[in-house]
């Protein structure tokens, strides 16, 4: 007969005893965009954690594309008037040096002068726009255009036409865009030139059509450089925002969706504020301060998360895992 253990009545008592552990609340419900942002200014906390719960990192994110790519998109149609009269100067220094443009099909290469020749290398600058020539592609040197005074320009040689553009007002990096790589210049050249000897001959009436060409693409390109400079500040934020969550988190073992759903819909409010200062022609954000005008409002919009009380957010995960993405 087998003796009987004390320890099996105490533990015995003890579970009979104890008191049981509450249920957990539900969580909050999935808030819509709408409400999600109008939340995000109004009660911070709720939001956030809403997002956090929720894991919604992509709709935080793509809140943050899309009005990044609709603010880019109306700063470019704002930069427009400038960038057409810019055209018209480059239209003008280009009759005004080189005169008629001569593009073969059969080899492939351009020529220009009167009489259809390579003129020697020149370098020539009106309005903000700069003109270089040479006899081959490989006579182009980046860092002598990123030297420039000038912002944008043209580099043309017999296997090249190259339009170039500093990334930025002051940069030292120069984006590069070659219209006869993208057989750009071969179609406006059989459709506007004039068929002559195997050749065709673009004259100084013609030239405006391969401005009418370049234009979109002028057009395209200001609206991703707006872009790149917008998402850039966000992307650095968001890294040392995360690097910071993740180090310093503590007891709180939360996923990193919902660490990282947390840390974009901090940024969403002050990122909205500074995209519609930089498209209001009253107040404009130029390239050069607005990393700094969105510091500020992080800071501030900060120091709000901090003052309200509308939720508890160390109440989060309380050893509850949160829900995936629908």
């Amino acid at each position: 007969m087998t003796e009987h253990d004390p320890r099996q009545d105490t533990a015995r008592q003890a579970s009979d005893t104890a008191i049981p552990r509450p249920p957990l609340p539900p969580l909050p419900p999935k808030m819509g965009t709408l409400a999600f942002l109008w939340k995000l200014f109004l009660c911070p906390r709720e939001a956030i954690l809403n997002a956090r719960l929720h894991r919604t990192w992509l709709r935080c994110a793509l809140i943050i594309l899309v009005a990044a790519t609709l603010a880019a998109a109306v700063r470019a149609a704002q930069d427009r008037p400038g960038v057409s009269r810019l055209l018209q100067t480059a239209q003008e220094l280009l009759v005004s040096e080189l005169g008629t443009l001569r593009y073969t099909p059969a080899t492939g290469q351009l020529s220009w002068g009167e009489a259809g020749g390579a003129p020697s290398t020149l370098s020539a600058s009106r309005g903000g726009f700069r003109l270089d020539t040479a006899a081959s592609a490989l006579d182009l040197r980046r860092q002598q255009l990123a030297e420039a005074s000038e912002d944008c320009g043209l580099f043309l040689a017999q296997d090249a036409f190259i339009c170039w553009k500093r990334l930025s007002p002051g940069s030292s990096q120069v984006f590069l865009f070659d219209l006869r790589a993208q057989r750009v210049l071969e179609d406006v050249f059989r459709q506007y030139g004039q068929p002559q000897d195997g050749s065709f001959v673009l004259g100084k009436e013609t030239l405006a059509a391969i401005f009418s060409a370049v234009s979109p693409f002028v057009l395209v390109f200001c609206i991703f450089q707006n872009l790149s400079e917008y998402l850039y500040i966000l992307v650095s934020c968001i890294v040392i925002f995360m690097l910071m969550s993740l180090f310093f988190r503590g007891a709180d073992r939360a996923p990193f969706t919902a660490v990282l759903a947390s840390n974009i819909a901090c940024l969403i409010p002050p990122f909205l504020i500074t995209l519609v200062l930089a498209v209001t022609p009253i107040i404009r954000v130029t390239s050069d301060n607005i990393s700094t005008c969105f510091t500020v409002f992080f800071v501030i919009y900060l120091v709000i998360i901090l003052l309200d009380r509308s939720v508890d957010v160390r109440l989060a995960f309380p050893g509850r895992r949160p829900p995936t993405d629908d």
